[in-house]
């Protein structure tokens, strides 16, 4: 079954929505996936309209080592994202392990996703280079990234 994973942020996840609720009508058989990463988003993703909805966040623990990045990936991850703050590199480079740890976690067992979403913070960059390890298509709509 193909799976259509929408990455939510606060200023996308009603748009997210709608188009959801709208492929759930055309095609059933679609599995479609919210992953919601931030409090605002998560105020806003419509969980009826999803067949799973995956939060990130800071509780979220998986004990493995992510296969698909390594300590430098993350450090360069961590310094592109302004809005990441933690009271250390350390901290804030543990969070992104965490994060692509649940990432593999949650979506190792599918084979066929399609993820929409952009590539401007953290959480959005490890879900593209983990769908693009994957072989999966990412499309944003900011083209210039």
């Amino acid at each position: 079954m193909k799976t259509f994973v929408f990455v939510c942020n606060h200023e996308r996840t009603i748009s997210w929505n709608f188009i959801a609720k709208k492929i759930k009508i055309l095609n059933k058989n679609i599995n479609i996936i919210a992953i919601v990463y931030d409090e605002m988003a998560s105020k806003l993703v419509d969980s009826n309209v999803y067949n799973d909805v995956i939060y990130l966040n800071k509780n979220d623990f998986v004990k493995n080592n992510p296969v698909f990045l390594n300590d430098l990936d993350f450090i360069k991850i961590k310094k592109k994202d302004r809005k990441l703050r933690f009271d250390s590199n350390e901290s804030a480079i543990i969070f992104l392990k965490n994060i692509a740890n649940l990432i593999e976690f949650k979506f190792n067992n599918l084979d066929k996703i399609v993820f929409f979403g952009e590539i401007s913070w953290a959480i959005e960059e490890l879900l593209f280079l983990y769908s693009k390890k994957r072989s999966f298509d990412y499309f944003t709509i900011i083209t210039t990234r």
